[in-house]
């Protein structure tokens, strides 16, 4: 590996960690910065690109949009253009690295919430694939479900949310999918039990909900992306 291929690996490994420690402490003004360097000195990295729609994935979360309508100072753009430039980002995520298995999971949410649910089943089928741990494979079940249900394939949408469940036990999210989709096939008392669950479920030693730290993006992996950075330090010649 020449010197010049070495500055430039050890320099997306710092984007990368410096990246995930900013999400994991959702610091997005420093964040945005950081991103647009990132892409400048080590462009078309498809990590650095998942992270760069993230950021648009979360402005456009309620709470984001909720905060900038009730302060007139931030900027923060409308819901559909930041879904509409993370989509373009996890695509080219995507064609740098189709194995992305995060890119892939977040671009097909990002299609379900510009109401493409044809289009997101696509991307989150193939996600569920890729999935490379349990979680990502229980956040590809719950958007599926999701999908499945806007479509009305409510059979569909419960066995997607009874295979999420099935992931994390005690998680809520997939059992109040579940009580919503028994009070749309008027089954009241259904509904009342799925949802009694979710406020008490069983297995209290079991897993949580894995849904409280989705928005935390490349913050999930802070420690993880640290790791090859520390690495890389050892080995730079002296």
């Amino acid at each position: 590996m020449t010197p010049a291929s070495l500055k430039t690996d050890f320099a997306r490994l710092w984007y990368l960690a410096s990246a995930a420690e900013f999400a994991r402490r959702k610091d997005f003004a420093e964040l945005e910065v950081h991103l647009e360097h990132a892409r400048q000195t080590v462009p078309n990295d498809p990590e650095i690109l998942l992270a760069s729609g993230w950021v648009h994935e979360s402005f456009a979360a309620p709470a984001s949009q909720a905060a900038a309508r009730q302060r007139s100072s931030i900027a923060v753009g409308t819901r559909n253009a930041h879904l509409r430039r993370a989509e373009g980002y996890f695509r080219d995520a995507l064609a740098r690295n189709p194995e992305l298995a995060e890119a892939r999971l977040r671009l097909g949410r990002v299609l379900g919430l510009q109401n493409r649910h044809e289009d997101a089943l696509v991307e989150l089928l193939r996600a569920l694939e890729l999935a490379e741990d349990r979680t990502q494979s229980y956040y590809a079940l719950l958007f599926l479900g999701r999908s499945e249900e806007a479509l009305g394939r409510l059979e569909a949408a419960r066995r997607r949310f009874e295979r999420a469940s099935a992931l994390y036990p005690i998680a809520q999210s997939p059992r109040l999918a579940l009580s919503r989709l028994a009070v749309e096939r008027g089954d009241e008392q259904a509904a009342q039990r799925v949802l009694d669950e979710a406020i008490d479920p069983p297995g209290a030693h079991a897993d949580g909900d894995p849904w409280w730290v989705y928005d935390l993006g490349p913050g999930r992996y802070a420690e993880r992306a640290r790791l090859p950075l520390h690495l890389a330090l050892h080995e730079e010649p002296r």
